[in-house]
């Protein structure tokens, strides 16, 4: 599988410098996209789709300057947006039909393609129902089935699970996880759950940089002394160590007598404070101080 490759990587809006000095690798596995709104992971995607030409800098995929390959390139790539739009009266194979078509893709493989997505997606029992009628799940896989018609090398999923119910992200997440083992997927999500249980690696946007991490299960180890987990009984108490502290959780404990709050700081926050393990929440929260 070729890398991707984004090197000295700069972009504006006009005078206002969103991203700076990108440097990233990519090999094949999920890599989640993560940062705050505004941080500059919308534009990233775009960078990386050849959609918005780098200030500086350049994307380059199997030793190829993305934007010399032009149309070329799209044959590599599959994207599901944040907000997939359907033909309601379609059923999900017209519409995988239709979107193959749009791609080029031969009649007699495209019948054996879509074929099998709807079985990769759980969705062959629904082949012939219109997707006016599917719930939002639903549609979500039929949208990463459309992403993958072209068998393409990078796979782009823009906040696929947000709105999803409970059984529905799991689902989901496990398709991804599968899909991963092969492709480069990029990952843009704001729910961290999703990241912990489907990403080994995550690109980190903050301040106009990113910064990659090659191995997600070591970044909360690096913040063991950093989180805490205390008590209070007063409720009262609880906007003080929101005002002088990153607190993660709050929750009643002992039968509604008392509030427990995790907390990130890097000094002990009182002295029944005792030490957590951290999650992968905990040191994202850490990372942006939010």
């Amino acid at each position: 599988m070729a890398e991707l490759i984004l090197k000295n990587v700069d972009f504006s809006y006009g005078k206002n410098k969103v991203l700076q000095d990108i440097n990233i690798v990519l090999e094949k596995g999920v890599t989640a996209l993560l940062g705050p709104n505004g941080a500059g992971k919308t534009t990233l995607i775009n960078i990386i789709m050849a959609l918005y030409k780098p200030d500086r800098g350049e994307v380059i995929y199997d030793n190829h300057n993305v934007r010399k390959l032009k149309e070329s390139y799209y044959d590599y790539i599959g994207y599901l947006p944040q907000m997939p739009q359907f033909y309601k009266n379609f059923t999900a194979a017209q519409f995988l039909e239709y979107m193959g078509t749009l791609k080029g893709i031969e009649k007699k493989e495209l019948k054996n393609k879509i074929n099998e997505l709807l079985i990769l997606v759980n969705l062959r029992d629904e082949r012939n129902k219109k997707i006016g009628a599917f719930s939002g799940g639903m549609r979500q896989r039929l949208g990463i089935a459309q992403a993958l018609l072209n068998d393409p090398h990078i796979l782009i999923l823009d906040e696929p699970t947000a709105g999803l119910d409970p059984n529905e992200r799991i689902r989901f997440r496990n398709i991804i996880s599968q899909i991963g083992s092969s492709k480069i997927v990029i990952l843009a999500t704001h729910i961290v759950s999703d990241v912990e249980c489907i990403a080994s690696k995550a690109i980190f946007i903050k301040d106009k940089h990113a910064v990659l991490i090659n191995n997600l299960s070591d970044l909360p180890g690096k913040m063991q002394t950093n989180v805490w987990i205390t008590q209070v009984e007063d409720e009262s108490k609880i906007e003080e160590y929101i005002v002088r502290y990153m607190v993660s959780n709050i929750r009643m404990v002992e039968d509604n007598k008392k509030y427990e709050l995790k907390i990130i700081s890097d000094e002990k926050p009182d002295d029944n404070a005792v030490m957590s393990l951290p999650g992968l929440e905990d040191a994202f929260l850490y990372y942006y101080g939010e």
